[in-house]
């Protein structure tokens, strides 16, 4: 499956709620490091595990909700750029800052890190759950588990095999670059969320960058129009050509 962004026109629900689950995620887990978390809610796009597995150009650290009641069942996973989880979890340990970007450096989301992640992972779940519980009813998540999803490789299993809807969340922790965190979730809740189905827009052309604040190739920004739908300008009138050698010489096509 190919990965299209979604029409704004058919997904405004959706992006009303990702926007509230993205300041919560800003408001709990920037509280539980002692950091500002800054959010800021990007593209929406329909894909499946496959197409986001091949796009992805880092590893990513994975909290995976389990939602209940009338969504038994069904996931909610957020994504965070690596460097994102090993940091996060080291100021929640208060590590020191040398530390922490020797751990950063390593790429590896292991030991006491991996700990402190999943604490982090139960607290954002508990965050998500007070708006879910707002604004969708019957519904409620839980922890379900953490782990590390690779280029191209999901070892555990993380993602669901559904065709998924995922929300592009810039991040911003601390003084630390921006990077992209991911909120996944499945096709059939995210229409049910929004109140309606939601229609492909233009299909992604690059692969998802780990940390950029533009992604080439997603398609056009909300509210623009893309390129190709532009049709293009019949040419009229006489189209002059002018070589230029030894000596001037004029043409005329």
């Amino acid at each position: 499956m190919s990965t299209t962004t979604v029409k704004l026109e058919t997904g405004r629900e959706l992006k009303k709620l990702c926007a509230k689950l993205a300041k919560a995620m800003s408001e709990t887990v920037g509280s539980l490091v002692g950091r500002d978390l800054i959010t800021q809610p990007g593209e929406l796009e329909q894909t499946d595990a496959d197409a986001l597995l091949a796009a992805l150009r880092g590893s990513h650290g994975v909290v995976r909700g389990s939602l209940d009641k009338d969504y038994a069942g069904r996931k909610l996973l957020v994504m965070f750029a690596l460097p994102d989880a090993i940091a996060m979890s080291g100021l929640l340990m208060m590590s020191p800052d040398h530390v922490i970007e020797e751990h950063r450096q390593s790429g590896k989301l292991e030991g006491e890190d991996l700990e402190a992640f999943g604490e982090l992972g139960n607290v954002l779940c508990s965050g998500l759950g007070n708006v879910l519980r707002e604004a969708v009813a019957n519904i409620d998540i839980r922890l379900q588990d953490t782990g590390v999803i690779a280029p191209g490789l999901d070892a555990q299993g993380l993602l669901p095999s559904d065709p998924l809807v995922v929300q592009r969340i810039q991040v911003k922790v601390g003084a630390f670059p921006e990077t992209t965190a991911l909120l996944v979730l499945d096709k059939a809740s995210a229409e049910t969320w929004n109140k309606g189905p939601l229609a492909p827009g233009p299909q992604t052309q690059s692969p998802t960058p780990q940390a950029t604040a533009a992604h080439p190739g997603e398609g056009p920004a909300k509210g623009e129009e893309s390129l190709d739908d532009i049709p293009a300008a019949p040419i009229r009138g006489r189209l002059h050509v002018y070589v230029c050698n030894n000596e001037d010489r004029k043409s005329t096509v």
